[in-house]
């Protein structure tokens, strides 16, 4: 009888440990990308730092630059290294995962945003998930953020493998809604970075 009612739940347990090992993408997955803004924040319209391009790749939106500077007026590169990463270390589901780093000089971010966008199919809407990269780079006074770098997309749970291509043949001028949806969460993701390291107090 013991036996009988243990045996569903090794099946379960085996059942997730397969789903984890086939999803190890979602451990990078930003807690607050979707849900981590508060009302009040989700009201404000973000800026558009950067613009996704034709090729699959981002530049700033005066498309000269692929890096944009952000001011940090008496500073020190080590208080604003100690601020973004104190944000990102917070954002994310596996911080260790997540994130690369050179003291006081350089934070990278791999990260994950499930259904970034929509793409509307001939049968089915089709949900798009992206991997990404993202990078800081300080200095006093000011911090370099470089382009995104979309890694992967996902069509539902498949892996789409070279981005570049399926943004040129199958979103491109085709599914502009879905080019707008996923460039926005991107903006979205270093907007809310920017300014919870420009709200952080540390008088505590």
């Amino acid at each position: 009888m013991m036996k009988k009612a243990l045996l569903p739940i090794v099946i379960l347990l085996g059942i997730i440990g397969i789903c984890k090992a086939q999803n190890k993408e979602l451990e990078l997955k930003p807690i607050k990308i979707t849900s981590g803004q508060s009302d009040k924040q989700n009201q404000i319209k973000s800026p558009v730092y950067f613009i996704l391009c034709g090729n699959g790749s981002c530049m700033a939106k005066d498309l000269l630059h692929d890096f944009i500077i952000e001011e940090y007026h008496n500073q020190t590169a080590k208080e604003i290294y100690n601020n973004i990463l104190m944000v990102v270390t917070s954002m994310y589901k596996s911080p260790k995962d997540a994130i690369n780093k050179v003291e006081n000089k350089m934070i990278t971010v791999d990260g994950f945003i499930e259904y970034a966008g929509i793409r509307k199919a001939q049968y089915k809407d089709r949900k798009v998930s992206i991997s990404y990269r993202l990078q800081f780079d300080f200095k006093d006074g000011k911090m370099r953020i470089k382009a995104p770098v979309i890694i992967d997309a996902y069509e539902e749970d498949k892996n789409i493998g070279d981005f570049p291509f399926y943004m040129k043949e199958v979103l491109w001028g085709i599914a502009d809604d879905t080019v707008q949806e996923i460039q926005k969460k991107l903006n979205n993701v270093i907007s809310l970075i920017i300014f919870q390291s420009r709200t952080i107090k540390n008088d505590w």
